[in-house]
Parts: C-alpha cells; structure tokens; sequence
C-alpha cells in the first residue's frame, strides 16, 4: 500500500491537483472533505482531468475538482485484506486503484502496479 497518499478538497481547482499530482508524481488524487486521515469521498485521476477539462477546452483553473469527479459508488478495501482480496475486486469492479480505509478513515491507496 502506497502512504502518503495526495488528497484533495472538493472546492480545490483541478489546475491545484494537477500541480499536486506533477509534484508528487502521482496519477491518482482521494478527495476528502477533510483532507487526509478524513473519510474519502472519491478518486479523480489524470485520464479524467484530461478528458473531462482539458480535451473539453475547460480551464483547469475554473473547474473545481468536485465537478470532474464520477459519482459512483467509491470501492475501498481495509488494510487486513489480502493482495488476493485485492486483486479480485479490482477485477471484479474493472479498477486499478482501491482507497484503504480503517474506520472510514483513510490510510493509503493500493494499486495494480502495487499488487504485480
């Protein structure tokens, strides 16, 4: 499981994300009302920000984070879960990424580059 894990505010500018995505080099941000170690709301990737702002001609400077987001279900899985576990939700649910959260709270991200 990868920790730190960037985070973000709803009401964050995609152009603020993807400044914190370019020097973390991340491709992944968890949008948490509260930041980290704060209940995790959703995920927002690079590939989203390109095709919901910047193949949309959008600047990223005006669109919040919350407007890029997808609104479905967020899949988490808890830190005693196997890569076994791991792996088959990710498959199961056609994801590369899954948020660890222990009490609703967040506490890393693991990948599919992680688990191979």
């Amino acid at each position: 499981m990868r920790y730190p894990v960037p985070t973000a505010k709803p009401d964050s500018t995609v152009k603020d994300v993807i400044t914190d995505l370019f020097v973390e080099r991340k491709d992944t941000v968890l949008i948490a009302s509260g930041g980290l170690l704060q209940k995790c709301e959703w995920i927002v990737t690079k590939r989203q920000i390109y095709l919901k702002v910047l193949a949309a001609n959008l600047d990223p400077s005006n669109v919040k984070v919350s407007e890029v987001i997808t609104l479905q279900s967020l899949m988490t899985i808890s830190p005693d879960a196997s890569c076994k576990q791991s792996a088959e939700l990710m498959t199961k649910h056609n994801i590369r990424r899954l948020p660890v959260l222990e009490n609703d709270v967040l506490v890393g991200l693991i990948t599919s580059e992680d688990l191979l």
